[in-house]
C-alpha cells in the first residue's frame, strides 16, 4: 500500500490544500441535498406520507455523500485521507517548522469521533440490526415461520421519517461547518495568509481526468 510522504513544508501544503477542495466539494453536494429534501417536505401537505420512490431516491443520494464526508473528516484507516488524521500529524510536523497548532477544542473532538462511530457503523450492514430487530420482534410476541422469507412491500412512508430526517441532517450540516472552519483556520495558520475560496465555473468535467482514480488504484494494487 502506497502511502503519503510529509518530507517539507509543501508536502502538507499540498495535501491540506487537496483535502480542503474535497471536503467543500461534498458539504456543498450535502447541502444542495438537503435543500432537495427540504423542497419535498414542502411540496406535501402536512401529515401526507412521502412516496417511497421519491423518498429512498434522495434517502441514497445523502447516504453516499454522508459516507464521502465521513470518510474524509474521520477515517482513521491506515492510508485513507482524512482530517482526524491528519490534524494528530500536523500538530506534531508544525514544530519542525516554527508552527504551533494548538489541540483541538473537546466539542469539535467529540464530533469528529462520533462521525468515526458513524462511519464505523455505516461502512458495513452491522449485525447489530438483526439483533435489534429480533429483539423487538421476541418482546412483542411475535415469530415468522422459519419456511418463509417476508420482505414488506410499502408504497409511502410515514412523514416523520422525512421530518426526523431533516432535522439530523441540519445538525449534520452545521457539524461539517463548523469541521471545515476550523480546517480554514489550520491551514491559514499553515501557510501564514489568509485564504480565499473560489469555486471555478467549468463547463465539462474531463474523463481524463480520471487517470487520478486509475493511478491510485495502481498504487495500491501494485
Amino acid at each position: 500500500m502506497r502511502v503519503y510522504s510529509f518530507n517539507d513544508l509543501s508536502d502538507h501544503i499540498y495535501y491540506f490544500n487537496s483535502l480542503i477542495g474535497e471536503v467543500l466539494n461534498f458539504k456543498d453536494q450535502f447541502n444542495r441535498c438537503l435543500n432537495d429534501i427540504k423542497d419535498l417536505d414542502a411540496s406535501l401537505n402536512t401529515n401526507i406520507p412521502v412516496g417511497i420512490l421519491e423518498f429512498e431516491a434522495l434517502s441514497r443520494r445523502k447516504d453516499g455523500i454522508l459516507r464521502f464526508l465521513c470518510n474524509l473528516l474521520a477515517d482513521e484507516t491506515k492510508g485513507a485521507v482524512s482530517f482526524k488524521k491528519y490534524r494528530k500529524k500536523l500538530k506534531k510536523d508544525g514544530l519542525k517548522y516554527g508552527i504551533t497548532f494548538l489541540e483541538l477544542p473537546a466539542s469539535l473532538s467529540a464530533k469528529l469521533n462520533e462521525l468515526n462511530q458513524l462511519r464505523n457503523w455505516s461502512l458495513h450492514y452491522p449485525e447489530s440490526l438483526f439483533l435489534s430487530e429480533k429483539s423487538l420482534l421476541q418482546g412483542e410476541g411475535d415469530t415468522i415461520p422459519s419456511h418463509l422469507i417476508l420482505r414488506p412491500n410499502y408504497k409511502f412512508y410515514e412523514r416523520e421519517y422525512l421530518t426526523k430526517m431533516i432535522e439530523e441532517l441540519t445538525d449534520l450540516s452545521n457539524c461539517f461547518e463548523e469541521i471545515f472552519n476550523q480546517m480554514i483556520s489550520d491551514y491559514e495558520l499553515l501557510i501564514g495568509k489568509r485564504v480565499s475560496i473560489i469555486k471555478m465555473p467549468i463547463t465539462v468535467k474531463q474523463y481524463d481526468l480520471m487517470q487520478v482514480v486509475s493511478g491510485s488504484w495502481d498504487m495500491q494494487t501494485s
